[in-house]
């Protein structure tokens, strides 16, 4: 097993499009040809929670490509960029934590489920909540899975396994 290494690739989008540079984008670099087989897209507001998800696929040795973007109104902005351009790869994965500013994680998933190319897009919901009601209720807007963010570094690492299985399993084994 490579140990993964993260290049950090700052903006990834046109100026206009990022607000001054509000997506930023990691590779991860398992594979030694830079291939990444994964493309996820997390939205996450917390400097520590996508530095814990890194460690995750890390952890895994996951050959993910991973664009970050840090508030719901600009991954609202990516997924009607995504629907206008046909040919902009749309993420295989969305990691979408419950409250990100600007527009919550709710109203996100809403928009993604109703959108035309990324309305199939496996979605997994992060949150701190350890509420059943949140957890069903976000189920019922079409999160694929929940996952509970924990204090615990050990439960947190959890997700690599859980984001193994959107890989088909085989990834980095």
């Amino acid at each position: 097993m490579h140990p993964a290494r993260f290049k950090l690739c700052y903006p990834r989008y046109p100026r206009a499009y990022t607000k001054q540079g509000l997506i930023y984008q990691l590779f991860s670099m398992t594979d030694p040809t830079g291939f990444a087989s994964l493309f996820v897209l997390l939205v996450e507001d917390n400097p520590a929670d996508v530095f814990l998800v890194q460690e995750a696929i890390q952890r895994e040795a996951l050959q993910v490509r991973l664009e970050v973007v840090e508030n719901g109104e600009d991954a609202i902005q990516i997924i009607q960029k995504m629907e206008s351009e046909p040919p902009a790869n749309c993420p295989d994965l969305i990691l979408l934590d419950l409250n990100v500013p600007r527009q919550p994680g709710d109203q996100v998933l809403k928009r993604i489920r109703s959108s035309f190319r990324m309305g199939r897009i496996p979605v997994i919901v992060m949150s701190s909540s350890e509420s059943p009601a949140d957890r069903e209720r976000l189920m019922k807007l079409g999160a694929t899975d929940f996952f509970r963010k924990s204090a615990s570094l050990g439960d947190f690492m959890k997700l690599g396994p859980l984001l193994r299985t959107f890989c088909g399993g085989t990834q980095g084994s």
